[in-house]
């Protein structure tokens, strides 16, 4: 409870930031009209085919790592990062960079490809929907275990009396040490309280340890 639902509704919160803070940025750098602009290598393209096909071409040329991403452009101040993250349809991955990253797969189509990039940057509502109603979710389920917490144990009458009986348990052992071995009733007193003890205890630590995990979640 202290640290799992906190950090993750923290996090939450950052991403809602960040599309939030692209929304607005996208919202103010969009275009009224048809016209459009992009930057690919330190040239300007007023054509979204052409930009396309540039976005193609500098895929060819980047080295072939994986693991790097390769700043090529601009566009409508997002910045365009290239990397060859090969995926199972054969294309590679433009992380269009915000405040927070919008990532899709670049085709072989170049005027498809700027469709995804603008269709990517209109749908950041939806994805930021998304992480408000995920942190929402959180909260609920952080406020629920708060509350579960607060509640005595269960099974705590019954917890006591077991432990009474294993008290009860000790001081039989205690005595029979003493005076040596004990008559038949009391071996079998002793050895009905040791089963009630044993059993008992493995249902009341599972139920402990079950109350736990759903609290730390």
């Amino acid at each position: 409870i202290s640290t799992n639902y906190p950090a993750q509704i923290v996090r939450l919160k950052q991403y809602e930031a960040a599309f939030g803070a692209d929304i607005e940025h996208f919202a103010a750098a969009k275009p009224a009209d048809d016209s459009f602009q992009m930057t690919v290598f330190n040239k300007t393209y007023d054509e979204k085919k052409l930009a396309g096909a540039a976005l193609i071409e500098t895929n060819k040329k980047l080295p072939n790592n994986e693991e790097a991403e390769f700043e090529v452009g601009e566009y409508l101040g997002f910045r365009l990062l290239l990397s060859k993250q090969w995926s199972w349809n054969g294309e590679y991955h433009l992380n269009i960079k915000g405040a927070a990253s919008h990532s899709i797969d670049l085709g072989s189509d170049p005027l498809g490809n700027i469709t995804r990039i603008n269709n990517a940057l209109e749908s950041m509502g939806i994805a930021l929907d998304g992480y408000v109603q995920k942190r929402q979710g959180v909260e609920k389920q952080l406020e629920e275990a708060e509350e579960e917490v607060k509640k005595p144990f269960a099974h705590e009458a019954e917890f006591k009396e077991k432990m009474l009986r294993l008290n009860e348990l000790n001081n039989l052992l205690d005595a029979d040490q003493h005076k040596g071995k004990g008559n038949i009733a009391e071996d079998d007193k002793m050895l009905s309280i040791v089963k009630d003890v044993y059993t008992s205890f493995n249902i009341t630590a599972g139920l402990q340890m079950e109350q736990y995990n759903e609290t730390e979640r």
